[in-house]
């Protein structure tokens, strides 16, 4: 799932509805993780090895929250 939210739409805007709705403590971050940075910022890893690595453990969905920078996007 891709949000653009600088083009949301009511659709997208459901979507993340129905994934809000059905996030708890248990299956975050197990399958969500909404806090992630990356060497753009201050974290250790790059924006293409984090998403091969969320793929592998089977996230469904995340966000990059780079401090001062929007090059991942």
């Amino acid at each position: 799932m891709v949000v653009n939210l600088a083009r949301t739409t009511t659709a997208s805007i459901e979507l993340l509805t129905q994934v809000f709705q059905s996030i708890d403590g248990q299956i975050c971050p197990i399958f969500y993780n909404f806090h992630l940075h990356t060497v753009n910022s201050d974290g250790r890893i790059q924006l293409n090895l984090l998403m091969e690595q969320a793929i592998s453990i089977g996230l469904k969905g995340l966000t990059t929250t780079d401090h001062y920078a929007s090059y991942g996007y």
